[in-house]
């Protein structure tokens, strides 16, 4: 206590106001103290008139009233500056909002919240783990200062972060975000969603991404417009590259690394695009995977913000970041055992997967996080079946995560080669996916439906991938058909 009233009292006197009554305490301090040793009214004391002191302790507790009512009033003075300080900040932090308010440009402030979401986890302190990106939409410098900002823009206040966020968007649209930059406004975040599939015509029907420029190192390249095509093995794996939004974390970052350098699972990948091609299926590429593991980080990020713990982090004491990689290995391996066959491929894909996970991971971890890690994310894998039971959060992120690629660019393929059946018909139905932070709950999920033929998706699949998972409860699914008519997506239908 005696450092922290020291420390209080050069401040004290930088106010001016306080100046005088501290003064006159302390020059007040010594008289007081006089005048509890004089013992009579006239002349003062003197040294011939001292007396031995009877109560020593009567004495002292005179002397010190003086330093007690001196400290009271210090007391009282730095509650009032204190309170002033507060009420003078609250007012600054009205005029910067009064003042950044009106978003420049119409830009909606659902499109700036999906960038912020996905750039950094509506963290406005957040800083790119080389220091180069910083603040809420992980602004350089210089493109802080191109739009009006000085000095740091993870020190700034939130709401100029969203005017400036809002300003370049005004001037350049989503191109300064190319991995999350979207949002409502016709495009879609990336953050959520993973890359872009095309229709026929070559229209977007899901992300609109465009094939990155060669400078970008964080954009996902694009399938071809004209869709999948079967190519040599060799051509084929060369181009399956992952990409999603690492916030920094090394260890996520190592493991995408170990996974887009190894031959045989990017070659399982195609196997297993093979196999999905023969049986008249839904894309199962690298696409399909690339998709479903930015679906898993987002509901994950969403999930952890809201205070939800992952299993490797209550049960194992171990980090968030560390539960980010465990959902990154289970949605990029979850399929791979389709590579052998797919009925039962959930069981292959243990196998398979169990021989890869030792090298994968060896950059990141080492024994025994590493065999925590790699069952973890094995639990992920089975648990993503229809009655896979998952136990932790991780295993239940990726099988709901699995369920949300259900975008009709996903369905394309069948329903155009004529396999006309409930799940293509319903799947063609479902336009559009978002995800976004909730109200209520966590995690919102919004489909947007063509046709009310997607409810068998919503209903039949969607739902029963969350019921009985650590996400049931925590995350709220709207879907609806916007218009007043509905897409006609079957002509007819014969039983043969």
């Amino acid at each position: 206590m005696a450092g922290a009233r020291n420390a209080t009292v050069p401040r004290l006197l930088t106010q001016r106001k306080h100046f005088t009554p501290i003064l006159l305490i302390a020059l007040a301090f010594p008289a007081a103290a006089l005048a509890a040793g004089t013992t009579g009214g006239g002349a003062g004391p003197r040294l011939a008139d001292a007396e031995p002191v009877a109560q020593p302790g009567a004495s002292i507790a005179v002397l010190q009233q003086p330093v007690d009512h001196f400290h009271r009033v210090i007391r009282e003075i730095s509650q009032r500056i204190r309170v002033e300080e507060r009420a003078a900040a609250r007012q600054r932090l009205r005029e910067q909002r009064e003042r950044f308010e009106e978003l420049p440009g119409g830009v909606s402030l659902s499109t700036l919240e999906s960038i912020a979401s996905c750039e950094s986890g509506d963290d406005p302190t957040a800083v790119s783990s080389d220091g180069s990106y910083r603040g809420k939409y992980q602004f350089d410098l210089g493109t802080w200062e191109s739009v009006g900002g000085s000095g740091d823009p993870a020190a700034a206040p939130e709401a100029e972060q969203d005017y400036r966020a809002a300003l370049l968007y005004s001037q350049a649209g989503s191109s300064p975000w190319p991995v999350c930059g979207c949002g409502r406004d016709g495009v879609r975040p990336f953050g959520p969603m993973g890359p872009e599939r095309t229709n026929a015509e070559g229209g977007s029907t899901m992300r609109a991404m465009a094939e990155p420029p060669p400078t970008s190192e964080e954009q996902v390249p694009a399938p071809d417009p004209s869709g999948p095509k079967r190519k040599p093995p060799r051509e084929a794996i060369a181009e399956a590259t992952v990409r999603a939004p690492s916030r920094g974390n090394r260890k996520l970052e190592s493991f995408l690394e170990a996974v887009n350098e190894d031959d045989q699972v990017r070659a399982w990948w195609y196997m297993t695009q093979v196999h999905a091609e023969r049986l008249g299926m839904s894309d199962h590429s690298w696409v399909h995977v690339q998709i479903v593991l930015n679906i898993a980080l987002r509901l994950l990020r969403l999930l952890v913000k809201a205070g939800v713990e992952p299993g490797i982090v209550g049960d194992h004491g171990m980090r968030d970041r560390d539960a980010e990689v465990v959902v990154a290995g289970g949605a990029l391996l979850h399929d791979v055992g389709m590579s052998i066959h797919r009925a039962d491929h959930e069981a292959y894909s243990l196998f398979l997967a169990n021989g890869a996970l030792e090298r994968l991971l060896a950059r990141a971890y080492k024994e025994p996080e590493r065999t925590v890690v790699a069952s973890e994310i094995l639990h992920a894998i089975i648990g993503h079946r229809r009655r896979g039971e998952p136990y932790t959060l991780e295993a239940g992120v990726v099988r709901v995560a699995d369920a949300l690629d259900m975008a009709q660019g996903r369905t394309r393929i069948p329903l155009e080669a004529g396999h006309e059946g409930i799940h293509s018909i319903s799947a063609a139905a479902i336009d559009e996916v978002r995800i976004e932070k909730g109200e209520e709950r966590p995690v919102r999920i919004e489909i947007q439906l063509n046709n009310s033929a997607g409810i068998f998706q919503v209903d039949d699949l969607l739902a029963t991938k969350i019921r009985g998972t650590p996400l049931e409860g925590r995350v709220e699914v709207i879907a609806k058909v916007e218009g007043e008519t509905e897409k006609r997506l079957l002509s007819g239908f014969r039983l043969s």
